[in-house]
């Protein structure tokens, strides 16, 4: 078994695709409308994992309890697009164990987002 993908309840899926794509650099890779008032779109960056993101389906709406981290070569060339793009930063950098630095920020719909440079698994 191997994990693939996450599911995000989101507001807006236009919004939410423009911010993913442009911010995040992911593309999409499907779209559609499985019944009526409902639309997923799966997203994909550089790595085989994909985000799909839900707009209606009865939304709850609820950001939850989750983080999506993302791997970056500079974490300060990073927080320079985020900032240009006015992107929510919760506080600063943290270093953290083996040399590893951790930012944390919020997307348009309140998930949190880490972004790690010099992350190594």
């Amino acid at each position: 078994m191997k994990y693939q993908l996450t599911t995000i309840n989101i507001k807006n899926l236009d919004e939410s695709i423009n911010f993913y794509s442009n911010i995040l650099d992911m593309k999409v890779i499907n779209r559609f409308s499985p019944n009526k008032g409902v639309e997923i779109a799966f997203m994909k960056g550089e790595e085989p994992i994909v985000i799909e993101l839900i707009e209606g389906h009865d939304n709850c709406y609820n950001s939850g309890n989750i983080t999506l981290g993302f791997g970056v070569d500079s974490l300060e060339a990073t927080i320079k697009k985020l900032k240009t793009s006015n992107v929510e930063i919760l506080g600063e950098p943290i270093s953290v164990a083996n040399g590893v630095k951790i930012l944390f920020a919020k997307d348009i719909n309140g998930v949190k987002l880490s972004f790690l440079e010099n992350l190594k698994f």
